[in-house]
This record gives C-alpha cells, structure tokens and sequence, in this order.
C-alpha cells in the first residue's frame, strides 16, 4: 500500500511540474525562420513583378491565362482576405510558376492571388522560379 501510494504521489508530481518544464523548453522559432528570411516589408508596387507559386494542375493552366488580371489578397491573423491589389500574368515560367506585373496596389510576399477557384502564394520577386 506504501508503495503504491508513493507511485501515485510520484506521478503526480511529474505531471504537476516537471512535464510543463520539459513543455517550457521547447525550441521557439523566430519569425525569420517561418518565411526563410524574407521579410514581409518587400512590397511591389505598380509596374514591380513578383512569381506565383501554383499547384502545377491542369487547372491552373485552364483557368489561368497569359496578360490575365489576377486579384490579390492578404490573410489577416483571423483567416480573413482583404484584397490588396491586382497583378497581370506575363508568362509561366517552369512547372509550377508563374511571372506577373503589379498592376494595382501593394503586393507583399505571402499574399494571395485568386482566379476562380484557382489560387497562387505570392513569391519574392528575383527568385530562381525556373
């Protein structure tokens, strides 16, 4: 009986206070680690070019078009779209790129660009999207 009261106590003990410490010690990554170091102030504005990054689906080629206008949003922390401009498609570049031309607003890395149903993430421009 001693003993498993000593059990007993012994757990919840390592439940009580060691676990959340282990917990506490968990790796923190920076926020520079999450977008490999592109920072989110690189805005592109009209005339600027950015490269989309797509799925590579057969869809994307049959709903997106060359000199086709794209809208741009932006993902707010609560999962909301605002949108923030537009951008003309100047080329496919490789299998799963596209090159395109800031044609209104301000456009950031990580932002969205929609045509139907089919969406792009915004890319830094000067990227090697071969």
């Amino acid at each position: 009986m001693k003993n498993s009261m000593k059990i007993l106590i012994a757990a919840m003990f390592s439940f009580v206070f060691i676990i959340p410490v282990i917990g506490a010690a968990a790796p923190i990554f920076p926020e520079s680690l999450h977008d490999n170091g592109i920072k989110n102030e690189v805005v592109y504005k009209i005339g600027g070019h950015v490269y989309l990054f797509h799925s590579g689906a057969k869809e994307v080629r049959n709903t997106i078009r060359i000199h086709d206008v794209l809208t741009v949003y932006r993902e707010s922390p609560c999962c909301n779209l605002t949108e923030t401009g537009k951008i003309k498609v100047l080329d496919f570049t490789g299998d799963n790129h596209i090159k395109a031309e800031v044609v209104e607003g301000v456009i950031r890395h990580g932002d969205i660009a929609k045509r139907g149903t089919v969406s792009c993430l915004v890319l830094a421009a000067g990227c090697d999207c071969k």
